[in-house]
């Protein structure tokens, strides 16, 4: 039996996972024939759950036991009462159902079946087992659960949503599209994020940079939309309006768009120059795009012409170039070997003398052939002049017989027909074209109307709904509202964070005065992190987060921005719970 008990313990860590870990084995023990907790079977289940508080990802198996009193099938009852008994307790304690299991083994793995050793064997055993975190990414998957927005809204309607941070998106009818232009018909899931205060942006990864320069921000948005599993885009005529909501509305903001890497994070923010809207008028009319001439192609009869007999043009003759006279200074000869030792100056002038006889008796022939062919080109050139000028007039004749043809082409019953179809086609185009956008205008009137019956405090300025800033946004993704945070490049150093381990961190900088958060970067030159041109002297809160051995580990501290020497930070083991809760308070 106790091989069949170590058999169990091994299916639950490996169907665990193959990271689990047993952190806690304890035991609780009943009187004779009993199931109910006793007072130190309490206690201990009390520090047991404490234990628990910190973990994540863990689970609880309950192996109860009896003494070897009693039938089998009886023991084997008794037993499952007092591990309900043990999971009863602690599920009024808070523990969650799901995070135990209840094994009765009755009378099975006695100790020592005697009347001294019974006691212990009248027990519920409590194995503890929790799974390791083996890297960052599964930290920040911990932190991100629950954070993705799902909302289900009507493609052909007019749809508002509300985000559990208050962001509000009004999004037209018929506003999305697919990568190929169809619309879809059935539902669409609109997911969001959203990224107010200095904890969700950490867990986004975002920093408040643009271009290099440091940016307060109002708040950030991630809006993503798909149907049938399929992404959705925004129309290219379409926007959606959507509203930040904030505490204090401050000059200067502006919508910035997030330029995003291929795993999706946000590199960098893209100033838009799209100041706050004064009021949701421009952006909350949900109207079409207004009515455009529709065209109706018809196909025309096609033209019969006879394009035979088309004119040649005639091939203009070349012009005879007279040949080069040769001159005698030119000739030179250049004797070799022997010839060039002994040669006079006189044979030498001699030989050059008959080189240029032979030229010249060559530049004679060329010209006696150049003044044939002078001649034969003049008659050439009249016959061209008088070709050309019979061309030009056959060319005339030849388009003259083409436009004929298309004239009456134009008269032929079949065109005409064409002609009168296009013609009642415009005049049904124009009409429907009228009446569209009379009924836009109608459209446009009666949205106005819902518009002030539903935003009145709006358009009077409420100061509920005044307290957000509000933007015509026409593409999807990572949105932000910042406003350019001014440093003079004096005052600009960068800071330095310690790293002391080859563990990787996860390290961010906060600002306590204004709403800004940087990401720190590995420096290439040592072991440590950085940030850039951050503003000298502004009081600061360092914020690391790692992975040692299996468990997360935490850092938070303050100081203030100095280039003098590199923060020093002291991690601490904490659970996801606790690192989550740390990250809620960051704004205080």
């Amino acid at each position: 039996m106790r091989k069949m008990y170590l058999f169990l313990l091994l299916v639950f860590v490996v169907t665990s996972g193959v990271r689990a870990q047993e952190l806690l084995r304890e035991s609780v023990f009943f009187d004779t024939d009993q199931h109910q907790l006793t007072t130190a079977a309490r206690q201990t289940l009390d520090e047991l759950l404490i234990q628990t508080l910190d973990l994540t990802d863990f689970h609880l198996q309950i192996l109860a036991f009896t003494d070897d009193r009693g039938s089998t099938d009886y023991n084997y009852h008794l037993a499952l009462k007092r591990g309900q008994s043990v999971q009863t307790y602690l599920q009024s304690l808070g523990l969650e159902v799901e995070r135990s299991s209840i094994e009765s083994l009755g009378e099975v793995l006695l100790e020592t079946p005697n009347e001294q050793e019974r006691s212990r064997n009248r027990r519920v055993d409590l194995i503890l087992t929790a799974k390791l975190i083996g890297s960052l990414s599964e930290v920040w998957e911990a932190l991100d659960q629950d954070r993705l927005q799902k909302f289900t809204i009507d493609a052909q309607q007019g749809n508002v949503v509300e985000g559990r941070a208050g962001t509000r998106v009004w999004i037209p009818a018929g506003a999305f599209i697919f990568a190929d232009g169809q619309r879809p018909e059935g539902p669409i899931t609109l997911k969001m994020r959203e990224a107010y205060d200095f904890g969700a942006m950490l867990v986004e990864g975002l920093s408040t940079h643009s271009d290099g320069q440091l940016l307060e921000t109002g708040g950030m948005v991630y809006l993503e939309a798909e149907a049938d599993g399929q992404a959705l885009q925004l129309d290219t005529d379409q926007a959606m309006a959507v509203a930040l909501p904030t505490k204090q509305m401050k000059d200067g903001m502006q919508l910035f768009m997030g330029e995003q890497a291929a795993d999706g994070s946000v590199t960098n923010w893209s100033a838009t120059q799209q100041a706050p809207a004064p009021s949701l008028d421009e952006y909350l009319l949900d109207l079409p795009p207004f009515p455009k001439v529709k065209h109706d192609w018809i196909k025309p009869p096609k033209e019969i012409i006879d394009y035979s007999g088309e004119p040649v043009t005639p091939r203009k003759p070349i012009k005879p170039h007279a040949p080069t006279k040769p001159r005698r200074e030119a000739v030179v000869y250049y004797p070799r070997g022997m010839e060039g030792i002994f040669m006079s100056k006189a044979k030498r002038e001699k030989k050059e003398e008959a080189m240029f006889e032979k030229k010249m008796a060559a530049y004679n022939r060329k010209l006696a052939n150049f003044k044939e062919r002078q001649a034969g080109y003049r008659v050439a050139m009249e016959k061209y002049q008088h070709d050309f000028k019979v061309f030009q007039q056959a060319q005339k004749d030849y388009q003259a017989k083409i436009q004929a043809q298309k004239d009456n082409f134009k008269s032929t019953p079949a065109y005409l027909a064409y002609a009168e179809q296009v013609s009642k086609s415009k005049d049904a185009r124009r009409a429907l074209y009228e009446k569209e956008v009379e009924e836009w205008y109608a459209a446009k009137d009666q949205r106005i109307t819902e518009y002030e019956a539903k935003y009145g405090d709006v358009l009077l300025g409420s100061s509920t709904m005044a307290m957000e800033y509000l933007y015509r946004v026409n593409r999807l993704g990572w949105i932000n509202c910042d406003r350019f945070y001014q440093v003079p490049n004096e005052e600009k150093v960068d800071l330095a964070i310690a790293d002391d381990d080859v563990e990787q961190e996860q390290l961010f900088v906060i600002f306590k005065d204004i709403k800004s958060m940087m990401r720190a970067s590995k420096w290439k030159e040592n072991a440590n992190y950085q940030v850039s041109n951050l503003p000298r002297n502004m009081d600061i809160r360092v914020v690391g987060i790692k992975v040692v051995d299996g468990k997360a580990q935490l850092a938070i501290k303050d100081t203030k921005v100095s280039d003098e020497k590199p923060v020093k930070l002291s991690y601490q083991p904490a659970s996801i719970n606790k690192i989550r809760s740390a990250l809620s308070n960051l704004d205080s």
